[in-house]
């Protein structure tokens, strides 16, 4: 006798594979009431019995997706990519799949981990990989894509065009942040990064910005993600030192902000008074800073809902070289370091 499957479900209900899984895994938020009654009712009239151990021994049916994380990630001081792969680890569950870590390190090469990724898909113990990468090598995603290996990429500094990749605005983010600044009177607006290789869309927001308020962009830079507090006060030295009014520092990420906030503070400087502050990222500490963190909310727990999705989606319909590009909305926080 032939095994109900939720293929079985989806198809004898009038909905998708995922809009069954949804309803069969009791997902909230995601279906309405009426449709998952729909499918459970299916699912009781077929016998369907969801088995995950029968699951697991299928062809290239594992049960689980992969989130390869790069190790350069473990040395930065900025805790919002830990923030992506825990709000990965919850949505998964509520899909009933596991999630495995798996950490690379592409500051050794590229041809390696393009070389593990291979290992990993062929090994048939996961979905599908989400890459969650300090860099990104377009050859290296051409080659994965021509291989049919399923993936989705969560583009670290701006947006990737011709894969499938969950991401945010980055440009209109941080120009928005800029004008927001603008609009409150400071006279000079400084943007803190980490200097890379290629400019990132954060940088590039910040700077068009500048342009259309008619003032000089001036840059801080720094140079590997290993940077402390006393390296953030020497950066800090000039500007505090040539200000003639008040100031602000719209900083690439919020640790850097908090960081730059505890300078000041240290030096006697009232915030925002004297010296503004802005953050992007808006991870939990942002809210407990004094004065609270002024930040860019990115919305890590949707981010990782979308890429989880897609990733079973494509899986699904097995339908690995598709072109989603799913961006998801952020937005100013405001509080009271601006």
């Amino acid at each position: 006798m032939k095994t109900t499957t939720i293929k079985d479900v989806a198809k004898h209900a009038g909905v998708s594979i995922t809009t069954a899984s949804f309803a069969l895994n009791n997902v909230t938020g995601r279906v309405s009431e009426a449709l998952k009654q729909k499918v459970l009712a299916s699912a009781e009239e077929l016998d369907y019995i969801p088995n995950a151990a029968a699951r697991n021994l299928r062809v290239r049916v594992s049960n689980t997706i992969a989130v390869v994380y790069d190790e350069s990630y473990l040395d930065e001081k900025n805790a919002s990519t830990m923030q992506f792969v825990s709000g990965v680890i919850k949505h998964a569950n509520k899909m009933g799949k596991d999630t495995l870590v798996k950490l690379i390190n592409t500051k050794t090469g590229l041809i390696q981990a393009g070389e593990e990724y291979k290992r990993l898909w062929a090994s048939q113990k996961v979905e599908g990989l989400i890459l969650l990468m300090s860099q990104i090598n377009e050859t290296l995603l051409e080659t994965m894509t021509a291989q049919g290996i399923n993936f989705v990429v969560i583009p670290p500094i701006k947006k990737l065009i011709g894969y499938n990749s969950v991401y945010i605005d980055n440009f209109s983010l941080m120009k928005k942040a800029t004008e927001f600044i603008y609009k409150r009177d400071y006279l000079d607006i400084y943007y803190l990064t980490m200097k890379s290789q290629e400019r990132s869309d954060r940088e590039k927001g910040y700077e068009a910005a500048m342009l259309e308020s008619g003032l000089n962009s001036k840059f801080l830079y720094y140079q590997n993600g290993l940077r402390g507090k006393d390296q953030i006060a020497d950066l800090l030295k000039t500007p505090l030192q040539n200000r003639k009014g008040k100031i602000a520092i719209a900083c690439w990420n919020d640790v850097d902000a908090i960081q730059v906030m505890e300078v000041l503070l240290a030096e006697g400087i009232k915030i925002p008074e004297e010296v503004g502050v802005m953050g992007f990222d808006d991870i939990p500490a942002s809210a407990h800073t004094y004065p609270p963190l002024t930040t860019i909310s990115q919305p890590f727990e949707q981010m990782a809902e979308r890429s989880v999705e897609l990733i079973l989606d494509n899986y699904d319909q097995k339908k690995y070289d598709l072109q989603h590009l799913i961006e998801v909305s952020g937005y100013i926080v405001e509080r009271k370091s601006i």
